[in-house]
């Protein structure tokens, strides 16, 4: 996802984690919360940086 520019994720990839995500199911409607991490393209030598999301789907 990209947040104020900037290109963040969240993985688990052979045990190597980057940021974290709950997902939690009330009928229909998903929400995912987390913090996903990634480099500040302002700044990219300044290092890793994260975020704090909320995304809501409902399907049908």
């Amino acid at each position: 996802m990209v947040v104020d520019g900037n290109a963040l994720a969240v993985s688990d990839n052979m045990g190597v984690k980057t940021g974290s995500a709950d997902v939690k199911v009330d009928g229909s409607t998903y929400t995912i919360t987390g913090e996903a991490a990634g480099a500040d393209m302002k700044n990219p030598m300044a290092g890793m940086i994260s975020k704090k999301f909320e995304i809501s789907v409902t399907c049908s």
